[in-house]
């Protein structure tokens, strides 16, 4: 079953780890995420959602939050998927990150996934936003900019990922793609199909184990050390300066005349 991913087609002007686009700094060198991650929120409860892309980017994005400015934020999975277009059976995590990238992010408060959302239909609407919720999100946009990129995508190599895996840790976590999910005889996840959910890298125990955190069931879990992701993305959150004219533009203006 689909559980809310849709292989993203990857376009020549979308960035692999190292481009130029995001600003390549390490914030945790250790790779070790585990304590910045938010309350764990699931994506499922009276009906499942497929939105795991909006949960697996907003998780990435409020542990860097947490973790570079010690902002601690629930932002709304259900609106990000509302202003992604995502229906059943879900969405790209390209397409949930740009949209982020380029409308912002609304606060849970406002529209929330409580236990009255009974239908997909329900959860994803209103659609559109009304107005002054999609201003309350472009408001995130004046405080912060958002970059990411691809760390790996089905053409490397299986033994190439670990490496970059690793190293991309450092620099935020990893979304990946996942074939959720069937336990191995030792507990630790494995992939037996096609990738059908997005969720995140926070950690590893080299040669052992990956720890990923989850809009399932237990929040963190232990995927195989070989586990042959299909596309795994890094991101990047920059708060901007009062009257600045952000990252990349400063970048630009001062080593690219």
């Amino acid at each position: 079953m689909n559980k809310g991913f849709i292989a993203p087609v990857i376009a020549p002007e979308e960035y692999i780890f190292g481009g130029l686009r995001a600003p390549k700094i390490i914030i945790n060198p250790g790779g070790q995420w585990d304590d910045f991650v938010p309350t764990i929120e699931h994506q499922k409860k009276n009906t499942e959602t497929y939105n795991c892309t909006a949960f697996g980017t907003l998780n990435a994005i409020e542990i860097l939050l947490n973790r570079q400015y010690g902002v601690q934020k629930n932002y709304s999975d259900r609106a990000l998927g509302i202003m992604a277009g995502t229906k059943p059976p879900g969405n790209s995590p390209q397409t949930v990150a740009e949209v982020a990238r380029k409308q912002g992010l609304l606060e849970e408060v406002y529209l929330p996934f409580d236990n009255d959302v009974t239908t997909p239909e329900a959860y994803f609407s209103p659609n559109p936003l009304p107005t002054h919720l999609e201003k309350k999100a472009k408001q995130w946009l004046a405080v912060y900019e958002l970059y990411h990129e691809w760390v790996f995508t089905p053409f490397f190599k299986p033994e190439e990922k670990p490496s970059i895996l690793m190293e991309s840790l450092a620099y935020s976590p990893v979304g990946v793609s996942v074939d959720a999910w069937h336990q191995g005889s030792d507990g630790k996840y494995i992939k037996k199909g096609q990738d059908n959910h997005w969720t995140v890298i926070i950690g590893y125990k080299e040669g052992e184990y990956w720890k990923c955190y989850d809009s399932y069931d237990d929040a963190v879990k232990h995927l195989a050390w070989d586990y042959n992701f299909d596309f795994g993305k890094s991101y990047r959150v920059v708060r901007k300066e009062a009257g600045s004219q952000g990252w990349f533009t400063r970048f630009m203006m001062k080593f690219c005349k």
